[in-house]
């Protein structure tokens, strides 16, 4: 196996849905996951106006998270976000500095697109 990936919660995830993106990252690309404990809260990203949170700055976070070499990370919120010129985002990444993302787990977003649920 190569190196780990490491799953950061951003906000309060089941550990349930944690679990099982765990294995389904481990299968999909051979590498080890671990799950850490939640980091931060989004609500300094909340955009009233909108109803929505801002994406950029949940990555900037990210970017202070201390990882060892070749680890990559994927952060987890459970909140509606966007970013500047988008109505909304299924995930934003930085794979030249640091090798992170994150992404939301979109079970509202695609119960109303009509869409099957990922759990």
């Amino acid at each position: 196996m190569g190196r780990k990936i490491i799953l950061r919660p951003m906000a309060k995830i089941n550990s349930h849905i944690l679990e099982i993106l765990k294995q389904s990252l481990k299968q999909t690309f051979n590498r080890p996951v671990e799950i850490k404990a939640q980091t931060s809260n989004p609500d300094y990203t909340y955009d009233p106006k909108r109803k929505q949170y801002l994406a950029p700055p949940l990555l900037s976070t990210m970017r202070s998270f201390n990882m060892e070499q070749g680890e990559r990370c994927l952060g987890i919120v459970d909140v509606d976000l966007y970013s500047p010129g988008l109505n909304f985002i299924f995930g934003e990444a930085d794979t030249d500095i640091k090798g992170i993302s994150f992404c939301p787990k979109c079970q509202q977003r695609l119960k109303h697109m009509d869409l099957p649920l990922l759990i």
